[in-house]
């Protein structure tokens, strides 16, 4: 429900990238627990990406959390 079709694939991919990188920079943290310094990190892990931390936020956890479902031993 957080994709937005008249945005391009290309401005929610560094999204993706981020959310699963950044579960495998905090393995020991919950997403709410890591939620602030993603959004802080955003600006940094965006590269061409024009969309606001707000609009990706829902993409980069969907990632997080495919990353804790698919690694035995990776959830919380």
């Amino acid at each position: 429900p957080y994709y937005d079709a008249k945005v391009a694939y290309d401005e929610y991919q560094p999204a993706y990238r981020y959310g699963w990188e950044s579960r495998r920079k905090y393995p020991n943290k919950s997403w709410d627990e890591s939620e602030r310094d993603l959004a802080v990190g955003w600006e940094g892990a965006k590269g061409k990406s024009k969309l606001a931390w707000e609009k990706v936020k829902q993409a980069t956890k969907d990632a997080w959390h495919r990353v804790e479902r698919a690694v035995p031993g990776d959830g919380r």
